[in-house]
């Protein structure tokens, strides 16, 4: 019940309050190095684009915040 009482809070947030949390998330993710930014990073580099190690962590940092926003967004719904 706490799961789903907080996600109809997090549901009624501002749009743009839900975006800067769900980038949040993504950054913690990536710093947390997270399942999900582990499958994420293999996924990109099964890929093989971008080919400079650098560009894919921007890449993969860019995904993590995208996929947190889509995830607090989803919750509007």
């Amino acid at each position: 019940r706490l799961m789903y009482a907080a996600a109809w809070c997090m549901g009624r947030l501002p749009l743009s309050w839900a975006q800067r949390i769900g980038d949040a998330v993504g950054v913690i993710s990536h710093r947390l190095d997270t399942r999900e930014c582990k499958v994420a990073r293999r996924n990109l580099e099964l890929l093989g684009h971008p080919a400079d190690a650098g560009e894919r962590d921007r890449a993969l940092r860019q995904i993590l915040r995208q996929t947190g926003r889509n995830a607090l967004e989803t919750l509007r719904i």
